[in-house]
């Protein structure tokens, strides 16, 4: 059984439950291209993050990317698209040091 790793100076402590569900999807995706997964950012204040910012609310959530490989990224954009709806939106930035999975809920009736 893999679990959900969480950096160090992250927090979780306000996340909404459409994203907890979110983070468990995510988990699962992970699993199945036998990969770690790790939140990178939550609600906490980070460098460059918009005040309007979903991460605020506990409606975003970051994830480690640059451990996965191309394929493993196509496999999980092909994975997020069939299981999370049209709810939520998702960023997989490629490129620098600060490769992610930026993923928030956009949906309504909190």
């Amino acid at each position: 059984m893999q679990t959900i790793i969480v950096k160090i100076g992250v927090d979780i402590s306000g996340l909404r439950p459409p994203m907890i569900t979110a983070a468990w999807i995510v988990l699962n995706i992970f699993m199945e291209i036998d990969k770690e997964c790790v939140i990178t950012g939550g609600g906490e204040n980070a460098p460059g993050r918009s005040k309007m910012s979903r991460h605020w609310v506990g409606l975003a959530l970051d994830f480690r990317t640059r451990h996965l490989s191309d394929s493993d990224i196509k496999a999980l954009s092909r994975m997020l698209v069939a299981r999370l709806g049209h709810a939520y939106s998702w960023k997989i930035t490629k490129s620098g040091s600060n490769k992610h999975l930026h993923l928030q809920y956009n949906g309504k009736g909190l």
